[in-house]
């Protein structure tokens, strides 16, 4: 199943009927026997989240990391009162960090404010009009996490990931949703590179030191694979045509993952060969997909030794 701006804005509408069912806990994102993590800790993602199960409600995060030991994160939780009108209330706090399958935590007030100018009015300051309740996250990936506020039920979230879409490769026995990573898109009569990816691997020799190779490259020909779906991956130096290096494989079942691995294949052109060590092109990644987003991917070899990290440059 695919998901799209589209759908979310119909799941929106929807949302807004008068309806009797029950409320719903969110998507269900499992990850049996997924791997402990030695080099990372990812943040979670900044912009636009929600249940989809409960459409019509959500959050806008902005996490910044810079200035201190831990994340801070400030966000906007747009909900609907008891008469049924819109209404937000604002969230700040530092991110703490979580433990077993919880990577980061973060409790704070549900901040309201009143009295601000109306549209094309005058300004006034809006004031403060206390709180409306205590709100816990909990982020269990960089893409998946839960709420509760005060004694309520908790709630699972996922990002909208906006513009990209996705699919829900490992139904039924997932809800996750994985972004759609490729690059190449049809424009006319042709294709166009509409962003690339900056593949990052790092390591330490001695202590206190990190080295580290970056790779540029690209994801496309994406097909279904038993279980999952699979990516190409290509380099992509400037001097010649992008050749393929390697697959990006995600699968998943009742018994295992979702988990993704990638694996460098190296038998096209030797520049690669000479410019990255065979000990980094030889190892095998393994990549939470909660841990993949439309612009940024974080794994790590199987012997936890390498640090991977993609980056997509030229989408904001």
């Amino acid at each position: 199943m695919k998901y799209t701006v589209s759908g979310f804005l119909f799941a929106l509408a929807l949302s807004l009927l008068p309806s009797p069912v029950a409320a719903q806990q969110g998507p269900e994102v499992n990850c049996v026997d997924c791997p402990g993590f030695n080099w990372i800790r990812p943040y979670p993602l900044s912009g636009n989240w929600y249940n989809p199960q409960q459409s019509g409600s959500g959050f806008m995060f902005e996490i910044q990391t810079t200035g201190g030991f831990y994340g801070r994160l400030g966000g906007i939780y747009h909900h609907y009162d008891e008469t049924g009108s819109p209404t937000w209330a604002t969230i700040i706090g530092t991110l703490q960090p979580g433990e077993d399958e919880v990577l980061w935590e973060l409790e704070t007030d549900l901040v309201m404010v009143d009295g601000g100018a109306c549209i094309n009015c005058p300004y006034q300051e809006p004031q403060f009009a206390g709180t409306a309740g205590t709100i816990r996250f909990e982020f269990l990936h960089r893409n998946y996490g839960r709420f509760q506020v005060d004694d309520g039920p908790w709630q699972h979230i996922v990002p909208l990931f906006f513009g990209v879409g996705g699919w829900a490769d490992f139904e039924p026995h997932s809800d996750q949703v994985l972004p759609d990573l490729r690059t190449l898109g049809v424009i006319g009569p042709g294709f166009v590179l509409d962003s690339a990816w900056i593949l990052v691997m790092r390591f330490g020799l001695g202590p206190g030191s990190i080295n580290y190779y970056s790779v540029p490259a690209l994801f496309d020909q994406r097909k279904q694979i038993p279980g999952g779906v699979q990516y190409s991956l290509f380099y992509t130096p400037t001097d010649i045509l992008p050749f393929n290096i390697g697959e990006l494989n995600c699968t998943g079942s009742e018994e295992a993952g979702p988990l993704c691995t990638l694996e460098f294949d190296i038998t096209g052109p030797q520049s690669l060969k000479d410019y990255v060590p065979e000990f980094v092109t030889s190892a095998t990644y393994l990549i939470r997909p909660g841990n993949i987003s439309h612009n940024r991917i974080d794994g790590e070899s199987e012997d936890g030794s390498i640090a991977l990290t993609a980056f997509r440059i030229g989408v904001d």
